[in-house]
């Protein structure tokens, strides 16, 4: 990938990647002891323990640095997501920061090399991939839709490089309801989506798809909802996201639940021991930069400044018995504002490695 973009060159050897992890683990590891021991008291505190007790996953996207038109690699912004120009990609923007990788491509190896060592130092190791489909977005028997196709590609780069590399990294996949609304996606629909991504990843790939309740996890977001009732291959989770106190136990398809905001946080353990972690919320930037919202944009600690990241820690802590899987929204959820990957440090709301420490010190630590 051509530097001038923005976007690192690729590379795929792996006593490189190696000697990139150790790198990264020990500025990471010394930041956080520092961090431990200039927070206090203020640092969440318990037993220590390992992955396999509580994994930590992060929610991860790969839509990043393609042509909307042709779904080629490009990197830069105004490339996909990176504040893509146009009137029809409004929720393609809000972006007021460069990562410190650049304005990367998704499917960049040198790029999912590097993520890949951050994201272990900070101790995660399951990986909840976003996933829009294989390109046929109106579900009509058509694969028009360049953009999920590069997705697609995308995902097909990070598996194998986990699997080549011997990364340790367990996947899962997040469905979001990439469908037009309203939803009316029928039962041969569902086990379409369902085979599609269990012929490409979750059978190919088996050794490396994480394991929930005895089976490979396979994560929808609201309002989608794939459980049939003749497919056992998967076990499946409908998430959502409410606010304004709204009670999640009221909608009888909801398995997992999460409230972004600092007075809920108690109550986002869902039934199965599943909570969201989170550094902070923010749609004031999409707003600005033109996205439409039918309901008051959502802000939660934009500066960093009210310690809602350190909160929603706590409440592990506090929680510590109920709790059986930690997931973290999000790895690089950069238009809200959510993301704890290492940006540049430029602008006011900016952040550099400053959330990838806390997030190995709090996880040390819970």
């Amino acid at each position: 990938m051509d530097n001038n973009n923005g976007v690192r060159r690729s590379f795929t050897d792996t006593n490189r990647w190696r000697r990139l992890l150790i790198r990264r683990w020990l500025g990471i590891a010394l930041a956080a002891l520092l961090l431990t021991a200039a927070c206090g008291g203020a640092t969440p505190q318990g037993k220590s323990y390992t992955a396999d007790d509580v994994p930590l996953a992060a929610l991860m996207y790969l839509w990043f640095g393609f042509d909307l038109q042709t779904g080629e690699s490009i990197g830069g912004l105004g490339s996909s997501h990176w504040n893509t120009p146009g009137d029809h990609s409004a929720h393609r923007r809000g972006i007021t920061d460069e990562p410190e990788y650049g304005f990367y491509a998704s499917d960049d190896p040198g790029v999912i090399a590097q993520q890949l060592a951050d994201m272990e130092a900070a101790g995660i190791s399951v990986l909840l991939v976003s996933y829009w489909g294989d390109g046929d977005s109106n579900l009509d028997g058509r694969n028009e839709n360049k953009e999920s196709k590069a997705i697609v590609r995308a995902a097909k780069v990070l598996f194998n490089y986990i699997s080549d590399n011997s990364a340790p990294f367990k996947i899962a996949f997040l469905v979001e309801p990439y469908m037009p609304l309203p939803l009316e996606v029928t039962l041969a629909q569902k086990q379409s989506i369902l085979d599609f991504l269990w012929d490409d990843f979750y059978n190919e790939y088996s050794d490396l798809m994480f394991q929930w309740e005895g089976k490979p996890l396979l994560v929808t977001w609201d309002p989608l909802e794939l459980k049939t009732p003749n497919d056992p291959r998967f076990t499946v989770k409908t998430w959502g996201s409410y606010f304004g106190g709204l009670d999640w136990k009221t909608k009888s398809n909801q398995d997992w639940n999460w409230y972004p905001e600092p007075a809920w946080l108690p109550h986002m353990i869902s039934d199965d021991g599943m909570y969201v972690v989170f550094p902070r919320f923010d749609e004031y930037w999409l707003h600005t930069m033109g996205r439409d919202f039918d309901y008051p944009y959502r802000r939660v600690d934009p500066l960093l400044t009210e310690g809602v990241y350190e909160q929603t820690w706590q409440v592990a802590v506090d929680n510590r018995n109920d709790i059986k899987l930690i997931v973290l929204y999000a790895w690089n959820e950069h238009k809200e504002h959510a993301s704890i990957e290492p940006d540049k440090g430029v602008s006011p709301v900016s952040y550099g490695r400053s959330l990838l420490e806390k997030t190995a010190a709090y996880y040390r630590e819970f």
